[in-house]
């Protein structure tokens, strides 16, 4: 199972302002199917991930891609996926923080 979440690329755009707390809200309040197994965020506007990306229910998510994600400052505990096999992380240019979770 696959799922992509994909924003418009506002780089690209002229005098866009876009609604980071409402896009948030949105995937914060998305529920992926436990049987999950590719995850692609693209373009999201947000400063934070969703809590759900690093919840330990998803046992058959084998990889991860994180492109343009251009908010966000914190990357989320990824090392609590315990089938993680590939993380992709592409233009964060805002990421901040890889804390001792990240990797625990």
């Amino acid at each position: 199972t696959k799922l992509e979440l994909r924003w418009a690329d506002r780089s690209e755009w002229d005098d866009v302002e876009g609604d980071n707390c409402e896009e948030e809200e949105v995937i914060q309040h998305l529920t992926p199917p436990k049987e999950l197994q590719h995850l692609e965020i693209i373009c999201y506007g947000g400063s934070k991930f969703p809590t759900w990306i690093s919840l330990p229910w998803f046992d058959k998510l084998t990889s991860i891609f994180l492109f343009k994600c251009g908010n966000c400052q914190l990357l989320p505990s990824l090392g609590r996926v315990p089938s993680l096999e590939s993380l992709t992380l592409i233009e964060l240019v805002q990421v901040k923080i890889i804390d001792l979770s990240f990797c625990v």
